[in-house]
């Protein structure tokens, strides 16, 4: 028998007048009234501890304990190590000198073993004491490695050199020395020209090759990413959203389709051309999750989303607003809750905002 299952023995064997007395004691000691935050997660209030429970911490695996109680591992691993108390089972380890002096001079596997320790405790340990182990200790490239660079594969390099395969593959990315004992196909002029000057998405599709391998070739002839840079949108720009399909609009544009949506999801504007009756279910659109209304609706989410995209409507998640001057203003000058609430944004929006600024939160002086 467990410790944990000796305990709840304990428990269920007490007469009834002093279990109704625990029970009004912990009852009467978590209905008090706080005397500081109410921490949430994830929209709920967590569980207070009682007394008894914080006695089976410990006492067996984590799992089993949040099995008996009720609660989830992660739950009982954290109230465990608040409280700090050793994992079960787990063996409290004394670090001698002698066994410190080793650390980074061998692999951390075979600490681990000689001293019957895991390898992860050695590894953390290492780390604590801001060890380095000497082999990965970065050495600088010789003009001689670097002369093997394109003459032979990449896992030969890595052979000869002592070296790991993407320390090679990256060294040989910036000399921008050609892989020619690639086994994929090798590139033609016409595939050549296009990068850079359309996303590597575009080039993917058109060409059959792996985003990777295009990202990869890229960086080797030394081509800056265009197709990254950000358009600058014009009034001119803005006029054209909602009056053509935004397909028309990313090719006179040349921007991508992606684009045009959420540039016109953003200033909310609508297709105007669109004949489509609304359902009933259009007036929740943007004001709760996409996966949310799909479930409610019976709709799938790209249908959700398209339906969005064409009537200008921003998703929950990414309503994202400008903050204005005027709006900084308000941030330290009253509790975070008003603010959000005096702005119409969210209290976790303004406690980041103003955690960003370095302004101090609100504090009621004597």
């Amino acid at each position: 028998m467990t410790a944990s299952e000796k305990i709840l023995g304990h428990i269920h064997s007490l007469p009834d007048r002093d279990l109704r007395r625990m029970i009004k004691r912990e009852w009467s000691r978590n209905n008090r009234r706080p005397q500081g935050r109410i921490l949430r997660s994830a929209g709920r209030v967590t569980r207070e501890w009682m007394s008894w429970e914080e006695l089976l911490v410990g006492t067996d695996y984590d799992d089993k304990i949040a099995k008996l109680l009720g609660r989830t591992s992660m739950s009982v691993a954290r109230k465990r190590q608040h409280l700090g108390i050793v994992g079960f089972g787990h063996r409290v380890v004394t670090w001698t000198k002698e066994m410190i002096k080793v650390l980074g001079k061998e692999p951390d596997s075979v600490v681990a073993k000689r001293f019957n320790i895991s390898r992860g405790t050695v590894s953390i340990k290492r780390r604590r004491l801001n060890i380095h182990y000497l082999a990965q200790i970065q050495r600088s490239w010789t003009a001689s490695e670097d002369q093997l660079l394109g003459r032979y594969h990449d896992e030969e390099v890595a052979r000869r050199t002592g070296r790991p395969l993407g320390g090679v593959r990256r060294r040989r990315i910036i000399l921008r020395i050609e892989n020619t004992h690639s086994k994929l196909p090798r590139w033609t002029k016409a595939e050549l020209s296009l990068l850079g000057k359309v996303s590597d998405i575009e080039v993917a599709q058109l060409t059959g090759r792996a985003r990777g391998s295009i990202e990869r070739k890229r960086l080797e002839m030394g081509v800056a990413y265009t197709g990254a840079l950000l358009h600058k949108w014009t009034p001119e720009d803005d006029a054209l959203l909602g009056r053509l399909p935004d397909e028309q609009v990313a090719k006179k544009l040349n921007v991508s389709k992606q684009a045009v949506v959420h540039r016109r999801c953003r200033l909310g504007i609508k297709i105007t051309n669109r004949r489509v009756g609304r359902s009933k279910e259009f007036h929740l659109l943007g004001k709760m999750r996409d996966w949310e209304l799909a479930k409610l609706s019976g709709r799938t989410i790209q249908s959700i989303r398209g339906e969005r995209a064409i009537n200008g409507i921003p998703s929950l998640t990414h309503q994202m607003r400008i903050w204005r001057p005027d709006e900084y203003k308000l941030l330290g000058t009253m509790p975070d809750s008003e603010t959000a609430r005096r702005l119409g944004r969210t209290k976790l929006a303004v406690s980041i905002r103003r955690k960003q600024l370095g302004i101090e939160r609100f504090r009621i002086r004597p």
